[in-house]
């Protein structure tokens, strides 16, 4: 084989090598929820190598333990946990019709991970036309230098791949064109800016849906910080401190 047929059987043959050697712990989720002018990206990594599927087996857990009441209920989900339905459905499952302590069962299932979140708000003001690749770049720069940061001062490794859920293709196209520009701008220590940004198209796994429920609870909270939030302290008790939700929610507080 000529040098140029031995360089393009490698190119054909390098992305599949990578995805078979990427295990769990190189993955990180990010869920993004969105209210208007106000948007929250949360960036959720394992902290241990069997982190994800200490998720799902907690996850089965819970559904094992509820099973019983679950199957006696009738009717619709309650309305307190029907957010959680619509966000994570496998994950919020076995709480549907438990208006009572839902949502903070959950709460203790995400709190006792061993895992970590940055989180992003983007927070508009509302006579200022924003664009979406702007958003994003605001988004995905809080998350990425938060994480960044967080690697620095715990001399950790980045994970190899930041998953989120899969969009129409003009949408990945302006995602990964937003997130390539803030991997660029944090080229410095070549950990962040060499995470790869995948789209998970097929329906989401647990941890997708672990960050996505994240990002929906952290916007609940903004709407209404005075309710109880079971959820919120579980993401605050992860969130690295370097995050930019705490100045963001300040700064919402400051407004009311």
């Amino acid at each position: 084989m000529s040098g140029r047929g031995r360089a393009t059987a490698m190119a054909d043959t390098t992305p599949k090598q990578r995805a078979s050697d990427l295990r769990p712990e190189h993955i990180a989720f990010a869920g993004e929820a969105r209210d208007g002018d106000r948007s929250v990206l949360v960036l959720c990594w394992p902290t241990l190598p069997a982190a994800w599927s200490m998720l799902a087996q907690a996850a089965a857990s819970l559904l094992e333990i509820r099973k019983g009441s679950t199957s006696a209920s009738i009717g619709r989900p309650s309305a307190v946990t029907h957010w959680m339905q619509g966000i994570a459905p496998r994950l919020s499952q076995p709480i549907a019709h438990d208006p009572m302590a839902g949502e903070s069962t959950l709460a203790a299932l995400v709190r006792r991970l061993p895992i970590r979140m940055a989180v992003a708000v983007t927070d508009y003001a509302a006579d200022r036309e924003v664009p979406e690749p702007v958003r994003c770049r605001d988004l995905f720069g809080g998350c990425l230098a938060a994480y960044e940061a967080h690697l620095k001062a715990s001399q950790q490794a980045a994970a190899r791949v930041v998953m989120v859920k899969g969009k129409n293709s003009p949408m990945e196209i302006l995602y990964q064109a937003s997130y390539q520009d803030v991997g660029t701008r944090l080229a410095t220590s070549g950990q962040v800016s060499a995470m790869e940004l995948r789209f998970w198209k097929d329906a989401p796994p647990l941890s997708l849906e672990a960050a996505e429920l994240a990002a929906t609870a952290a916007i609940r909270y903004l709407q209404d910080p005075e309710k109880p939030h079971p959820l919120m302290e579980a993401i605050k008790g992860h969130a690295v401190p370097f995050s930019r939700f705490y100045e963001s929610s300040a700064v919402r507080k400051k407004r009311r």
